[in-house]
């Protein structure tokens, strides 16, 4: 703009001039980042606060208490088809029989699609989709190498606690520990948690061929786009990611694969129509995205009074990053 800082104010997201206008943030960002960083910038006094230490009411109250808010499972499309998915029972099975004629003759069906590793009842309402897959009655075939267990897999991660990297290192817990009046050890088991979304799982999609919509309570939305784009094979400045409220996601909603948004794209790259795909409670606890197993074991060394002075703890799990967009985060294993 070419006019002295004094005549510009911050308000709302927008740096604002009488004559000039309005700019948001997000326009002047890029060219915000290319000024050095001022060695000490001035602080606000507490008096010029407007939002801090006060009381501020919701701006999502009155919507969420009168039911005009909308969450996912409320979009609705012109055309819209509903989807229900039978899902293979663990990674690796593979679709063994299936009946398509009896899910074809429930009321309501339009479809069924073989996508993937699953398989799809499209109808005109979640009811009668639901009804079409039972009517599926779909079967697989689980290979005999991949029977695991839930005690199987904790015993592996006892194996591994004590090979693991050092996180954290201070002082020498050997010497420290020489000292210890007395020692606590203890073994902490965690086992996979189903997030338990008090809003079903869903994903909403209108793919036309050149470009995609979405919408739901996405908790990544950039990098749900980034994988329904690799999916759809576009760009992913022709994919729209719209995000709705959330009817709780806990991280469910933030699953390192995107595997509810992906699963939208590929059934919408086969048909073409608007679509949404609803979980059932039953098949998000059966086969969504689980918050890891880990294994704890700490060995904490107290003098005579009763004080820390050594503690050594060992963890073991599956990495909430590594396989995912964020796995750029870690660094030396950490």
């Amino acid at each position: 703009w070419g006019v002295p800082i004094a005549s510009v104010k911050a308000k709302n997201g927008f740096i604002l001039h009488a004559s000039k206008g309005k700019l948001s943030y997000g326009e002047l960002a890029e060219d915000a980042a290319k000024i050095p960083f001022p060695e000490n910038p001035p602080l606000k006094k507490n008096g010029a606060y407007k939002l801090i230490g006060k009381s501020v009411k919701r701006v999502d109250a009155v919507a969420k208490s009168n039911g005009t808010a909308k969450f996912g499972i409320d979009i609705r499309l012109p055309g819209m088809l509903y989807a229900v998915v039978s899902r293979p029972p663990i990674p690796g099975a593979s679709l063994g029989s299936v009946n398509e004629k009896a899910a074809r003759n429930v009321p309501g069906v339009v479809d069924v699609v073989k996508f993937n590793d699953r398989i799809a009842v499209l109808a005109k309402n979640t009811h009668a989709a639901k009804k079409g897959r039972d009517a599926l009655a779909a079967e697989w075939k689980i290979p005999s190498n991949l029977q695991l267990s839930s005690t199987g897999i904790m015993q592996g991660l006892k194996d591994a606690a004590p090979k693991g990297i050092n996180v954290d290192e201070r002082g020498n817990v050997d010497d420290a520990g020489k000292k210890a009046a007395r020692f606590i050890e203890a073994e902490y088991e965690f086992p996979f948690l189903a997030h338990a979304c008090m809003e079903p799982m869903n994903c909403t999609v209108n793919f036309d061929g050149q470009t995609a919509e979405f919408w739901g309570g996405h908790q990544m939305p950039t990098f749900d786009r980034m994988a329904a784009a690799k999916v759809l094979g576009l760009a992913e400045d022709k994919v729209t990611i719209n995000t709705t409220y959330a009817g709780g996601s806990f991280g469910r909603r933030a699953a390192k694969d995107s595997d509810y948004v992906v699963e939208g794209a590929a059934l919408a790259k086969i048909v073409k129509k608007p679509l949404k795909i609803t979980w059932t409670r039953e098949d998000d606890m059966h086969g969504g995205m689980y918050r890891p197993m880990n294994f704890h074991r700490a060995r904490i060394g107290l003098d005579e009074k009763g004080q820390v002075i050594s503690w050594q703890h060992e963890i073991a799990g599956q990495s909430i990053m590594a396989g995912g967009p964020m796995e750029a985060m870690i660094k030396e294993g950490k």
